[in-house]
């Protein structure tokens, strides 16, 4: 393993260790973590995919949880340097999970799920 890579696998374990942190599952595949919901629909699973673009200095955190037909999280990407220091690449994770967890809660199936008031709020 090269330097760059070695400090690359750094900078994606910092990323996994932050979302599991946020309440997500660490994975071995393409995805490199799941989270599961409840919803009134039933339990359905957002993933999170780590992607890099040829040369890009950044890593691309992007998500994929299914409702209506749409991806929900096809906004909620966020770009990390992949020479980001641990804390900056933990942080910028846990910006991704907040982000995430937000447009899942916002979907008609979770939404379903909120007591009355919440709704109407």
């Amino acid at each position: 393993m090269t330097t760059n890579n070695a400090a690359h696998e750094l900078t994606r374990q910092a990323i996994v260790a932050s979302l599991v942190a946020c309440g997500w599952t660490a994975l071995d595949s393409t995805a490199i973590a799941r989270k599961s919901f409840d919803t009134a629909v039933g339990e359905k699973e957002a993933l999170v995919f780590l992607q890099t673009w040829g040369d890009s200095p950044n890593f691309v955190v992007a998500g994929q949880y299914w409702s209506e037909g749409n991806n929900a999280l096809s906004t909620s990407f966020i770009f990390i340097p992949k020479d980001a220091s641990e804390s900056e690449a933990q942080r910028l994770a846990t910006v991704f999970a907040k982000k995430a967890d937000a447009a899942v809660g916002d979907t008609y199936a979770m939404r379903l799920m909120r007591p009355r008031e919440q709704v109407a709020a």
